[in-house]
C-alpha cells in the first residue's frame, strides 16, 4: 500500500475494520498521498481521523498563506498598473 500511496489518484478503502486495520491510514500514510488524491472509506476506524484532522489543517493553512500571498501580488500589480 505505501508504494501506491504517492501515485494513486483516489485511495478508496473497503476492508473491515478489525484490530489490525485500526487508524491504518494515518499521519505518515497522509504524508505520502498525492496532495490532489481523493480519500475515501466505507469502514469507520480505519482512517484515523485525528490524523486527518491535523493534515487537513496543515493543507488548509499552507493553501490560505499562498491564496494570501496570490492576492497582495495580484494588489501589488493593479496599483503598478495604474500609476
Amino acid at each position: 500500500m505505501e508504494s501506491g500511496l504517492g501515485a494513486w489518484d483516489i485511495v478508496c478503502n473497503t476492508c473491515k475494520l478489525t484490530p489490525e486495520t485500526r487508524n491504518l491510514i494515518g499521519k505518515r500514510e497522509l504524508s505520502l498521498m498525492k496532495r490532489n488524491a481523493i480519500l475515501t472509506s466505507t469502514t469507520g476506524g480505519v482512517i484515523d481521523l485525528d490524523a486527518l484532522s491535523d493534515f487537513l489543517k496543515k493543507i488548509l493553512c499552507l493553501g490560505w498563506d499562498l491564496m494570501m500571498l496570490i492576492s497582495r501580488e495580484c494588489q501589488v500589480s493593479c496599483l503598478n498598473m495604474t500609476m
